[in-house]
């Protein structure tokens, strides 16, 4: 929403230079005399500014002219103020016409009478605060920020974003050394864990190999009792036969068929007498 000061005050303000403008446009006839000496050194600053020896020069403008031309340009200006289309620029164009008319029209410090000089002096001030109040709306941004502000803030949050980064980047090489610490750490600590398993594997193996070492001597050991009681066994039934056949003999000796306690008798005596 448009303020409504501003809307009140742009045409207030450009309304002298609307009239003033309208009237040299019309009428530069009585401005001449006063204003010839300021045109004429306007136009010398002019040509020693812009103009080469070639081209045509301001001092062959008429003083009318250029009052004309002053005057079209405060049109310009004051409209341009009171409808806010270009309200800066209108304002900047509106001060920079108001300086040479002060010059040419108030020059209060010329005057010898001092009603004249009073009078030009109250005309002359009044023009310093109107150029005043132009240069106030040359640069009112209606609130919005100024180029150079901009820019500045621009610059200055490129620059904070330039350190964050740095900062950021900062952080991550950190977390990265970090990380790769950690992960030496754990490469260590797995190799430790894997000479550790191999060790602990290999003192497996060999208590299972003394284990079965162990069994194996135990099977032998087995094996030799074995064979022993197998030996034992074997001459205690070669003995048992050489009883038994010695038993027949002498049955056959004595023609006798004894009963079964007379067989274990004759063994007992047999086996005493071997």
């Amino acid at each position: 929403m448009k303020n409504p000061v501003r809307l009140l005050a742009r045409p207030m303000l450009a309304s002298m230079f609307i009239v003033g403008g309208l009237d040299a446009l019309k009428n530069p006839g009585p401005k001449v005399p006063a204003a010839k000496d300021v045109t004429d050194s306007l136009a010398e600053t002019a040509d020693d500014l812009f103009v080469s020896s070639a081209s045509p020069t301001f001092a062959a403008l008429e003083t009318e002219q250029v009052i004309q031309a002053n005057g079209a340009a405060q049109v310009l200006g004051g409209l341009g103020l009171a409808s806010g289309k270009f309200p800066r620029m209108s304002a900047a164009l509106l001060a920079g016409s108001l300086v040479p008319t002060t010059l040419a029209g108030h020059r209060f410090w010329e005057e010898t009478d001092p009603a004249a000089k009073t009078n030009q002096l109250v005309h002359f001030t009044k023009n310093v605060s109107m150029l005043g109040g132009l240069l106030l709306s040359t640069f009112d941004r209606e609130g919005e920020p100024s180029a150079a502000w901009k820019a500045h803030h621009t610059a200055e949050h490129v620059g904070i974003r330039g350190r964050q980064a740095k900062r950021e980047a900062k952080l991550a090489a950190k977390a990265a050394k970090a990380e790769a610490r950690a992960a030496a750490a754990e490469a260590r600590t797995a190799a430790k864990y894997a000479s550790a398993g191999a060790g602990l594997a290999a003192a497996a193996t060999s208590a299972k190999a003394k284990q079965h070492k162990a069994e194996f001597k135990q099977k032998k050991a087995e094996a030799t009792t074995s064979a022993k009681l197998a030996k034992q066994r074997a001459k205690l039934g070669i003995e048992h036969q050489l009883d038994t056949f010695d038993v027949r003999k002498e049955l056959v000796k004595k023609q006798l068929t004894p009963d079964v306690a007379d067989a274990k008798r004759l063994i007992s005596s047999i086996r005493s007498d071997n």
